[in-house]
This record gives structure tokens, C-alpha cells and sequence, in this order.
């Protein structure tokens, strides 16, 4: 079972972002982050390996802009999304 990051809808987000992700069951320490364009966390989603799920953010109070959703497990990026933020 792979450990993926998958679609991202309302994408341009305004007010909730949503991020789909695949983790095989067990995994631990294992979160979804939001990163800004100069790699600030602006936001931080712990998860659990519990087959796919969805990580939900609110973008509500972040600026418009560009931003990246990563997949890390063990302290290691897996994948990424890049995401657009307009209000």
C-alpha cells in the first residue's frame, strides 16, 4: 500500500482546503503540512495510517497566494501539492 498525496479540491481555496492521502495502515508519525512560498509552516495536520483520508485546512485567514501542501512521514517529505489561495 503506498503512502501517496493525492487531489486537492477548492483548489483555488478561500476558505477550506482539502487534501487527500493514502498511508498504509499503522503509520505513525505522520502529518500534512502547509507551507508558504518562502517555506514558512503556516499549518500543520497530525494523521494516522488508517487507509485514505482527507486532511482538512483552513485558508480562511492565510493572504492569497501560493502555497504547498507536503506529506511527511518520519520527518521525511513524500510528496507535495502546490495550492493557490484567493479571497
Amino acid at each position: 500500500f503506498p503512502v501517496t498525496i493525492g487531489q486537492v479540491y477548492r483548489n483555488p481555496a478561500n476558505e477550506v482546503l482539502n487534501v487527500d492521502y493514502a498511508l498504509p495502515i499503522g503509520t505513525s508519525n505522520a502529518r500534512m503540512v502547509l507551507y508558504s512560498i518562502s517555506g514558512q509552516i503556516v499549518d500543520t495536520f497530525q494523521i494516522q495510517g488508517d487507509a485514505t483520508n482527507t486532511a482538512q485546512f483552513d485558508v480562511s485567514r492565510l493572504s492569497a497566494g501560493i502555497y504547498t501542501a507536503s506529506l511527511e512521514v518520519d520527518g521525511l517529505s513524500i510528496g507535495n501539492q502546490r495550492i493557490a489561495v484567493a479571497h
